[in-house]
């Protein structure tokens, strides 16, 4: 973008870069939804900076993970007294 500036004692031309789309606000988001920007230092650019995603869910797979999980090991149980000796508290 250029904009041109006259005044009466001198005149200026003023160039500027437009930003890249800005993401969304995050109130205007629908569930699943998610945005963001990443930030690059000049000797390694990274385009496109901002994205804008959906998070699709595999219901059939999510179903095959949870149906295979299992509960954790109990390995020692511990009760208020144990852990009084422990700390000391």
């Amino acid at each position: 973008m250029e904009s041109l500036t006259i005044k009466r004692v001198d005149t200026s031309i003023d160039r500027s870069k437009q930003l890249e789309s800005a993401p969304p606000k995050i109130s205007v988001l629908c569930s699943r939804k998610f945005v963001g920007m990443a930030a690059n230092d000049p000797d390694c650019k990274i385009d496109p900076k901002a994205f804008h995603c959906v998070v699709l869910k595999d219901h059939d797979t999510l179903k095959k993970k949870l149906d295979g999980h299992r509960d954790t090991e109990v390995i020692c149980k511990l009760d208020n007294t144990m852990i009084i000796e422990i700390t000391g508290k």
